[in-house]
C-alpha cells in the first residue's frame, strides 16, 4: 500500500509539473505576458488536489489510478480549449469541477450498488422518457436535434442516459439469458436507437447498440448474438446512407475526401492536415493552426492536439484510454459478482466505443461522426457523464481490490 502511495503521489507530481508547464507557456505566448492561463492552472491543480485528497479519505483509499489519468485527460483537454477559445475554458474548468464532484459523488453511491439497481425499470423507462423528450422539444444543433434548451443553458440528455442505460441493462440481464430475456433486452436497445435516429445523433446511437450487443454478450455467452448484432449494424448503415442525406456526405468524404475538399470533405482533410503537420514531436503549444478546422474544441480536438504536442503524445493518449478501459475489465473479469462484471464491461465498452469512434472518424480509421472525446472534448453533458461513469467504475473496482 505505501509502494502504491507513492507511486500515486508521483504520478500527482507529474500531473502538477505537466499542467504548470503547459499553463505557462500559454501565459509566455501572450504579448504582454498574460497570467489568466497560469491562474486557471494554478486552479486545476487546487481542484485536482482536493479531489484527490477526499477520494483518499472518503473512499477506501480507492483506484486512484483511474482518478488521476482522467484528469491528465481533463488537463491536456482544457489546455487545448484555452489555447482555441478563452471563453469556453473557463466554462469547461467549471464542468471539470462539477465533473470531479459528481465522481466522488458516485463513488460513494455505488458502494451500495445493489440497491441502487433494483429500481433498473425506472432507470430504464427514464431512459426512454428523456430520448422521447428530446424528439419534441429539442434543438438541433450541429446538425442533431440532440440538445434541450433551458433559460439559455443546453445540455445533451442522451449523454445522461448513457448512464441509465448502464445501469437498466445491467441489472436486467444480471439473472437473464433466456432468449426470450433477450428479445425483450433488446426491444429496449432497439427503441433507445430508433429514438437516437430520430434525433439524427446516430454516432451516439451507433454507441449504444455496440454496448447493447456487448452486454448481451457477456451474459449470454452465446457468439450467435454478437453476430445476429453486427447483421443488424451493416442493415442499419446501409439504411443510414439511403435516408439521411449527411450520412451520405460522411461516408463519401470518408472514401475520397479530395473529391471535394472546399465541400464534402473539407472536415476530415482539415483533421488530416492539422494531424500531418504535427510530426512525431508537434509544432509546439500556440504554434499550430485551429482556425482552420472545423468543431476544434468539441469533435475534432484530438486533431490540434496532435498538431500541436505531436504524434508521440496523441499515442500516449490513446495508451491511457486503453489503461482505463483495460483495468475496468481486469477487475470485470476477477469478480464473482454477476452484477458487477456486466456494469464494469458495459461502462467500459460504452466509453471505448466513443473514443474509438471520434478518434477512428479523425484520422480517417472511420467515416467521422460527431460525438465528443470522453474528458478531452468541450462540453458540460460529456464531462459530467463521463466522471460519473468513472466514478461506479471507480467504486466497483475499488471493492474487487479489497478482497
Amino acid at each position: 500500500m505505501a509502494k502504491a502511495s507513492r507511486y500515486y503521489r508521483a504520478m500527482l507530481l507529474s500531473l502538477y509539473l505537466f499542467l504548470t508547464i503547459c499553463f505557462s507557456l500559454l501565459s509566455l505566448h501572450e504579448t504582454p505576458i498574460n497570467p489568466k492561463p497560469l491562474y486557471m492552472g494554478l486552479g486545476l491543480i487546487a481542484i485536482i488536489t482536493i479531489g484527490f485528497i477526499t477520494m483518499r479519505i472518503f473512499a477506501l483509499n480507492g483506484d486512484a489510478m483511474l482518478f488521476l489519468l482522467s484528469n491528465f485527460l481533463c488537463g491536456i483537454g482544457l489546455v487545448m480549449i484555452y489555447r482555441v477559445n478563452e471563453s469556453l475554458a473557463y466554462r469547461q474548468f467549471i464542468w471539470i469541477t462539477g465533473g470531479i464532484a459528481t465522481f466522488i459523488v458516485f463513488t460513494f453511491l455505488f458502494k451500495y450498488y445493489s440497491y441502487v439497481m433494483k429500481y433498473h425499470w425506472l432507470f430504464g423507462a427514464t431512459s426512454l422518457m428523456l430520448l422521447f423528450i428530446t424528439i419534441i422539444f429539442g434543438r438541433e444543433i450541429g446538425g442533431s436535434t440532440n440538445w434541450i434548451v433551458i433559460s439559455g443553458h443546453s445540455f445533451q440528455p442522451s449523454e445522461f442516459v448513457k448512464i441509465l442505460f448502464c445501469i437498466a441493462s445491467a441489472s436486467f440481464l444480471k439473472d437473464r439469458n433466456e432468449t426470450k430475456d433477450v428479445l425483450l433486452y433488446g426491444s429496449f436497445v432497439a427503441t433507445v436507437v430508433l429514438l437516437l435516429f430520430a434525433q439524427k445523433d446516430l454516432g451516439t446511437a451507433l454507441i449504444f447498440f455496440m454496448t447493447g450487443i456487448v452486454f448481451v454478450y457477456v451474459a449470454t455467452g452465446k457468439p450467435v448474438y454478437p453476430l445476429i448484432g453486427i447483421i443488424l449494424l451493416v442493415t442499419g448503415a446501409v439504411l443510414s446512407y439511403l435516408i439521411f442525406s449527411h450520412v451520405r456526405v460522411r461516408f463519401e468524404a470518408w472514401l475520397n475526401p479530395w473529391m471535394d475538399v472546399p465541400g464534402k470533405g473539407y472536415q476530415i482533410v482539415q483533421s488530416l492536415f492539422a494531424i500531418g503537420a504535427g510530426g512525431l514531436f508537434g509544432s509546439g503549444l500556440g504554434l499550430g493552426h485551429p482556425e482552420y478546422i472545423p468543431a476544434v474544441s468539441t469533435d475534432l480536438i484530438f486533431s490540434i492536439l496532435v498538431e500541436e504536442f505531436g504524434l508521440l503524445v496523441g499515442l500516449a493518449v490513446i495508451a491511457i484510454y486503453l489503461f482505463i478501459f483495460v483495468r475496468a475489465y481486469i477487475s470485470a473479469m476477477s469478480s464473482n459478482d454477476r452484477l458487477k462484471e456486466l456494469l464494469l464491461t458495459g461502462i467500459a465498452s460504452m466509453l471505448a466505443f466513443q473514443t474509438f469512434i471520434i478518434i477512428g472518424g479523425v484520422t480517417k480509421f472511420i467515416p467521422l461522426t460527431g460525438v465528443t472525446l470522453p474528458f478531452i472534448s468541450y462540453g458540460g453533458s460529456s464531462i459530467v457523464t463521463s466522471f460519473s461513469l468513472l466514478g461506479i467504475m471507480n467504486s466497483l473496482s475499488l471493492e474487487e481490490g479489497t478482497k
